[in-house]
């Protein structure tokens, strides 16, 4: 449609695609063409899958989201956690949530002075904080 539409980008040779990244962009792309999730073997593969999940997201392509958030929550460690969790909470996405909040109960001892957990309670709701401390605290919600 753009590119027929009477739209200035059917006349560009190069149309610029903005507010993603080239990896992110072609994470994307390599889905739409196969149906399924590249293997990623970068160093920062967990940022890549996580910028793409928001994107697919934003694109309504929900089989990716879900391929993406399989292979995150592999990656889940003492540094990202809390985005993980945090994504959980902000997408409503059951598998990213349940596994932020098992890493929690399971690496309490080890997170519970870290800059990720101040940054969690420094900038979530509080039913989310409550959330949290329920399964720090040793309840089995959800996990």
């Amino acid at each position: 449609m753009m590119f027929q539409g009477g739209f200035k980008e059917s006349n560009l040779d190069k149309v610029p695609i903005r507010y993603v990244s080239y990896d992110v962009f072609y994470v994307i792309l390599q889905y739409i063409y196969t149906g399924r999730l590249m293997d990623l073997k970068e160093e920062n593969a967990y940022s890549i899958l996580r910028d793409s999940y928001k994107h697919s997201d934003l694109m309504a392509l929900t089989s990716l989201k879900r391929l993406i958030a399989k292979s995150v929550v592999k990656l889940i460690n003492n540094d990202n956690w809390n985005e993980i969790l945090i994504l959980g909470w902000q997408y409503n996405d059951l598998l990213l949530r349940t596994k932020g909040l098992k890493y929690v109960k399971e690496h309490w001892d080890t997170i519970k002075y870290s800059d990720n957990l101040r940054d969690i309670l420094n900038n979530s709701n509080v039913d989310c904080i409550e959330e949290l401390f329920l399964v720090a605290n040793g309840t089995n919600h959800l996990v």
